[in-house]
């Protein structure tokens, strides 16, 4: 008996420090509360399965290139870093964020920059989506963003951009140039 107990107190030692070892790579962030929504990260398989049914909900009402950088620096400060990134301006990365109200109803977002640039994602068909994604991006628009910088390439324009943030301010530089696929 005074084994198996050991055992079972070994195993709670091992998953915890598992657990702690998971959230320390992945960045993880405690939620972040706003209104009457709490938002986290989301990466469970399940979650990422339900991210392909998610389309366009809401996005900032200010569209610009220092709104897109703005808006990518509070993800990082607030979730770490993103599922995926790459070099393409109208397609830089992605988010899986799940937001919970106040009743307990929970919503799976995705904040990413698309061809309209800064964007919250959902299931369209999901009653009170909207109001999940507006609170979310007031949550993004209202904090401090991290500093970073991303080197991309904006193909509908035809220009290499440099932005991101520094001391809480954004920045963009573009440079024009004959793009070469």
């Amino acid at each position: 008996m005074r084994s198996h107990r050991k055992k079972q107190n070994y195993f709670l030692i091992v998953m915890i420090a598992l657990s702690v070892a998971i959230c320390i790579v992945h960045n993880w962030k405690p939620g972040r509360h706003v209104g009457e929504y709490t938002f986290w990260r989301a990466e469970s398989m399940k979650d990422l399965e339900a991210m392909a049914g998610t389309s366009h909900v809401y996005g900032p009402p200010q569209v610009s290139l220092e709104t897109d950088a703005r808006f990518r620096g509070a993800l990082l400060a607030l979730f770490g870093e993103p599922l995926w990134e790459s070099e393409d301006y109208e397609a830089a990365y992605e988010y899986l964020i799940r937001a919970v109200d106040e009743e307990g109803r929970e919503y799976l977002l995705t904040a990413y920059q698309g061809p309209s640039g800064a964007a919250i994602g959902g299931d369209t068909q999901t009653e009170g989506i909207e109001e999940a994604a507006e609170s979310l991006c007031e949550l993004l628009l209202e904090s401090e963003p991290a500093d970073f910088e991303a080197e991309m390439v904006y193909m509908d324009l035809g220009i290499r951009v440099s932005y991101g943030c520094r001391d809480g301010k954004p920045y963009v530089r573009e440079t024009k140039e004959e793009l070469r696929l």
